[in-house]
């Protein structure tokens, strides 16, 4: 029973605060305005070699939440097919439409790690599942700060794995070393993005199928289920069993 919540617990932040996690979920941590009920987009992450897996991100459902705010439903679900059969890992938060997925923004978290049941979280640790761990280092005194540069082209039509879209290229340069590129499509609902590659990781993103008919796939607690508490240990977030008061 520990090692299954131990599990649960290491799997899901890092999703969220990996470069491909930060790259893809960029969009939506400052504001969800655009992304109606139903649509979703599934990525192909390509590592190189046959480290490949696939990002399903949908909105399926809206409220108010808590505190007031008109908010969404925003399913994540990582695997190793494409119509994430058996996945790997699920993700279900209520997210503020006006503030975004972040600390301040998520109100509820529901997890599941492959075949275990899903849970859902206290407020605490909600915070904790969204607390970046690896923050940007400060400037040091003395350094010139880091000039990053953005070039925009021209609208293209892109071949893609979702068929071909009309797409405009931006690319994130440091000095003359291009550090991502990014084909901007609207024709992709929720975050409007075709393509991405980032090359100091050797990561490529790429559509893979989306649409606007977007269900729930993730299955809820039963009502009443006591919500997890998580607690951090050193380096280690746990979760600990036992139910919160």
């Amino acid at each position: 029973m520990i090692g299954a919540f131990l599990t649960l617990a290491l799997a899901a932040a890092p999703m969220l605060n990996s470069p491909v996690g930060q790259a893809l979920t960029e969009p939506l941590r400052h504001g969800i305005t655009g992304g109606r009920v139903g649509e979703w987009a599934t990525f192909r992450i390509d590592g190189g070699g046959d480290r490949v897996h696939f990002w399903r991100i949908a909105v399926v459902g809206e409220e108010i939440d808590k505190k007031g705010r008109p908010a969404c439903w925003l399913e994540l679900d990582m695997g190793q097919h494409h119509a994430m059969k058996a996945p790997l890992l699920q993700l279900r938060m209520l997210v503020a439409r006006a503030v975004g997925l972040n600390a301040e923004g998520v109100s509820r978290v529901i997890l599941a790690v492959g075949a275990e049941k899903p849970n859902e979280l206290t407020d605490d640790a909600v915070a904790q599942l969204l607390v970046d761990d690896h923050p940007a280092a400060p400037a040091q005194p003395g350094k010139l700060p880091v000039e990053l540069t953005t070039f925009t082209g021209k609208p293209t039509q892109l071949m893609t794995l979702a068929g071909t879209v009309s797409a405009t290229p931006v690319e994130l340069r440091l000095r003359s070393s291009l550090v991502k590129r990014i084909w901007v499509s609207p024709q992709v609902p929720l975050l409007n993005l075709a393509k991405m590659e980032i090359p100091a990781l050797a990561h490529t993103i790429e559509v893979r199928d989306y649409g606007i008919n977007a269900r729930p796939q993730m299955l809820l607690p039963q009502a009443g289920t006591a919500k997890i508490k998580l607690e951090r240990y050193d380096d280690l977030v746990i979760q600990d069993p036992r139910p919160a008061p």
